[in-house]
């Protein structure tokens, strides 16, 4: 996939640069937002580990804020995702380096997002799905190699066996920088986030730091909280968010079905691996936002989650979202 990476960027940033021109004072009650992660949007070729992802989520406002900034905005989002996972190779030779198994992942998401006026941020999800070949990562890997004329893969017969899943997950992010000028230029966020169920559990704390122009956190992008349940014009900064973002993260996690196999089946598959606990992990990227539009260009460093895995994982993200009422 290593071809698609420049027509892939260029056409990311012809969309930003064309969005850049619009003006607009209207509120968006809804928004729908289409994401893709692939290693092969970084700029070194691996297609290993986390290798492929797709997620469309719908977000709708439930609730303003009050003009006297007394209550909170809630926001209401759903999500349906994808995510295909394999080891270190996956042509003839595989199983000299199967370092962690094949796995698809199939999941519907929903949760809900309560911003308060001094900008600290609760979120609840429920998530639920498949892993294994009823999650047609097989399918779709295959699919996108050969549409694109790259190598055939081999290894799938290998995945992980088929179960089902719940999980629950719960964030807090506090507000660090609050005494700030009327448009600040930077801004900073630190959270801790827990995730419960037969798919994972684990922890995980970190920062999210920002520079550049940006809303407010219940007016901004960054919380899928462009949206407005009302049509009156919020009181935004500026008539659009363009910032550089970067999030250092450390995880302790517990389980990983996606490595371990299915929680409650003894029949995991042909191949399944213990976790490391501690996982660091970082973020950076730039966002773009104005009227009807949000373009987000990303990029993740992550490493080793296997006990045996030989090397650590990178990816990018592309993110396209429209907004409407």
């Amino acid at each position: 996939m290593k071809n698609l990476q420049l027509p892939v960027l260029c056409f990311a940033v012809f969309i930003a640069s064309g969005l850049y021109s619009q003006q607009t004072t209207k509120t968006f009650k809804h928004e729908i937002t289409f994401t893709t992660d692939n290693d092969d949007y970084t700029i070194k070729y691996t297609d290993r580990y986390y290798t492929n992802g797709f997620f469309l989520k719908f977000a709708t406002a439930l609730k303003d804020i009050d003009k006297d900034h007394l209550s909170s905005k809630k926001i209401l989002t759903l999500e349906f995702a994808q995510q295909i996972y394999n080891p270190y190779r996956h042509d003839l030779a595989y199983l000299n380096a199967l370092d962690r198994p094949f796995a698809g992942v199939l999941y519907v998401k929903g949760g809900i997002t309560k911003i308060r006026a001094n900008e600290n941020i609760y979120q609840l999800n429920i998530q639920s799905g498949i892993i294994g070949p009823a999650a047609k990562g097989k399918e779709i890997h295959r699919w996108w190699h050969n549409i694109f004329g790259l190598p055939k893969i081999y290894g799938w017969e290998t995945q992980l066996n088929n179960e089902g899943f719940v999980n629950f997950s719960a964030s807090y992010h506090h507000h660090l920088t609050r005494h700030q000028e009327e448009k600040p230029w930077y801004d900073a966020f630190a959270f801790a986030s827990a995730s419960l169920g037969n798919n994972y559990s684990g922890v995980t704390t970190g920062l999210q730091l920002k520079l550049g122009a940006f809303e407010k956190a219940y007016n901004s992008v960054a919380w899928n909280a462009k949206v407005q349940r009302g049509k009156q014009s919020p009181n935004y900064r500026r008539n659009h968010e363009l910032y550089f973002y970067f999030e250092p993260q450390l995880t302790y996690q517990f389980y990983n079905a996606y490595l371990q196999g299915g929680f409650f089946i003894n029949d995991k598959g042909f191949y399944h691996v213990g976790i490391k606990n501690i996982i660091y992990q970082h973020n950076f990227g730039v966002l773009f936002t104005k009227g009807h539009w949000t373009t987000q260009l990303g990029f993740t460093f992550k490493t080793r989650e296997a006990q045996n895995q030989i090397a650590t994982e990178n990816f990018g993200t592309i993110r396209l979202g429209y907004r409407f009422r």
